[in-house]
């Protein structure tokens, strides 16, 4: 068996490691790994309103890219060699999979909805009880400190 990456795959793959390397170099991530959130704002915003990264795993009828997991994964591979800090691998691999393989088509259209067009970070939160047992099954409690 061979495997080799079609021409749109190809094209993610220069397109993000043209980007990263522009906005990601070491001085970036020097500085964005001594802020208090571990990514900045702005670059994630740029990710998600220029890039369009964000959409490459929701699918189409809920206005994402509906790409698979290789073309997923030729981004993360980018975003490691450029040691990219943002909320990607949360949002992207744990957020937006776990609604995929879990969330009502109702919650899925609103979170999906809020990750396209805003760019909200998702993550996921699991109880460790070994089944599914609801979102009642996980708490979690934040603290903000400093500076929104």
């Amino acid at each position: 068996m061979e495997f080799s990456f079609n021409s749109d795959q190809l094209m993610i793959a220069d397109t993000a490691e043209t980007f990263l390397s522009a906005v990601s170099d070491s001085a970036a991530v020097r500085r964005t790994m001594a802020t208090a959130a571990g990514f900045e704002e702005q670059l994630w915003q740029q990710i998600t309103a220029e890039m369009g990264w964000q959409m490459t795993h929701i699918p189409e009828q809920f206005d994402g890219l509906g790409l698979g997991y290789v073309e997923l994964c030729i981004l993360f591979e980018r975003m490691g060699q450029n040691l990219l800090c943002a909320p990607f691998f949360s949002t992207a691999a744990l957020g937006i999979n776990a609604l995929r393989l879990a969330g009502s088509d109702a919650q899925q259209a609103t979170a999906f909805r809020r990750i396209v067009e805003q760019g909200a970070r998702y993550s996921l939160a699991y109880s460790g009880a070994g089944r599914i047992s609801g979102v009642d099954a996980v708490t979690a409690q934040y603290e903000m400190q400093g500076a929104a």
